[in-house]
C-alpha cells in the first residue's frame, strides 16, 4: 500500500536582525500613538471648551432678548389697556345713539368721544431685534418663538386691520355728514334738540352702524389676555435659564 507523502514547506525561522527590525516598528507605532495622545486630548478638551463658551454665550443672548421682549410686552399691555378703554367708550357711544333715546343729560359730552383720536403702537422691538439676527433658534424654547409669531404676524395684524377699517368708514362716512351739517363746529354750544337732530337722522345712524367696534373690542380683549400669558411664559423661562 502506497502512502501519501506530503511536502511540507517550512518556512524559514527569522533571523535575529528580522526580529529586531519587527519589535522596533511596533515600538515606534507605539511611541507615535503615545506621542499622539496629549494632541488629541488637548484637541478633545479646546473643542469641549469651545461648545461651553457657545452655549454659555448663546444663553446669554438668548437671556438678552427674553428680557428685552418681556420688557416691551409689559409696556405694550399698558397702551393696548389705555387704546382698549378709548374704544369701549366709542362702542359705549355707538350703542348709545343707536338706541335713540337721548336720556343721558351729558349727550353732547358722550357725543364727543367720537372724536377721539387712537393711534395704536403694536410693536415688540425686542423680537424684531431678534428676527433680524435671522436665529429664531437662540431662543430653546419654540413654543415661546411660536406664541410670539402667531401674536404679532396674526393676532396684531388682524386687530390692525379692523383698526383700519374703522378709521376708513369714520373717514369717508362719518367725519363729512359730521362736516356737511356743522355738527363738528358747534359742538360746544349744541343743545340737546339740536343733538338730537343730528343723531336721530336715518344717514347719521347708518353710518356709526357701519362701525364694528365690537370686534376690535373683542379683539383688544384676546391680544391683552395673550400679551399677559406670554409675559408669564418668559419669565418662567428666564428663571430656568
Amino acid at each position: 500500500m502506497e502512502g501519501h507523502i506530503h511536502n511540507i514547506e517550512r518556512k524559514p525561522a527569522r533571523t535575529k536582525k528580522e526580529l529586531k527590525e519587527h519589535s522596533s516598528f511596533w515600538r515606534v507605532v507605539g511611541s507615535f500613538f503615545l506621542d499622539m495622545l496629549p494632541i488629541v486630548f488637548g484637541i478633545l478638551i479646546a473643542v469641549s471648551i469651545n461648545s461651553w463658551r457657545e452655549r454659555s454665550h448663546d444663553k446669554e443672548l438668548e437671556k438678552f432678548y427674553l428680557t428685552n421682549i418681556k420688557k416691551n410686552i409689559d409696556n405694550n399691555v399698558k397702551g393696548l389697556e389705555f387704546d382698549l378703554n378709548a374704544f369701549k367708550q366709542i362702542y359705549d357711544v355707538q350703542r348709545y345713539f343707536l338706541r335713540g333715546n337721548l336720556e343721558n343729560t351729558d349727550s353732547v359730552k358722550l357725543f364727543y368721544r367720537f372724536f377721539y383720536i387712537i393711534q395704536p403702537q403694536f410693536q415688540n422691538t425686542g423680537f424684531i431685534a431678534l428676527q433680524n439676527t435671522g436665529r429664531l433658534d437662540i431662543v430653546s424654547n419654540l413654543e415661546i418663538i411660536q406664541h410670539l409669531t402667531t401674536l404679532y404676524q396674526v393676532e396684531i395684524r388682524t386687530l390692525e386691520t379692523l383698526i383700519k377699517d374703522y378709521n376708513q368708514k369714520y373717514n369717508s362716512y362719518f367725519m363729512p355728514y359730521i362736516i356737511e351739517s356743522g355738527s363738528k363746529n358747534r359742538i360746544n354750544r349744541m343743545d340737546d334738540n339740536e343733538l338730537l337732530k343730528t343723531t336721530s337722522a336715518v344717514k347719521f345712524q347708518s353710518i356709526i352702524s357701519l362701525f364694528h367696534l365690537d370686534a376690535i373690542v373683542n379683539q383688544y380683549k384676546d391680544i391683552i389676555q395673550q400679551h399677559k400669558d406670554l409675559s408669564h411664559e418668559i419669565e418662567l423661562e428666564l428663571n430656568s435659564i
